[in-house]
């Protein structure tokens, strides 16, 4: 060796949830079994007509880092412009 530190990560990279949080459950808990620390989601967390809020208290749970997808970013627009699904969300 040339003296370079090579360090194995694992990550696991996970995105568009869409409010499914029993889908999210069985990820989770597979990432776990892998023994897998570090997650990023990539977005499309919520909007859904499954169980936004049980997928947020579940992503808030892991304090993974997360990015606001195309979806997410809709949520931010004034209610009107959402659909019915945006805004059970």
């Amino acid at each position: 060796m040339n003296g370079n530190k090579f360090f194995q990560i694992s990550l696991a990279v996970i995105a568009d949830i869409y409010g499914n949080r029993w889908a999210l459950e069985d990820v989770l808990q597979d990432i776990d079994r892998r023994g897998i620390q570090q997650i990023v989601n990539l977005g499309d967390h919520l909007t859904g007509p499954l169980d936004p809020a049980g997928t947020a208290d579940l992503l808030i749970e892991h304090g993974m880092l997360s990015v606001c997808g195309n979806d997410d970013r809709v949520l931010f627009s004034p209610r009107q412009e959402l659909t019915s699904s945006q805004r059970y969300t």
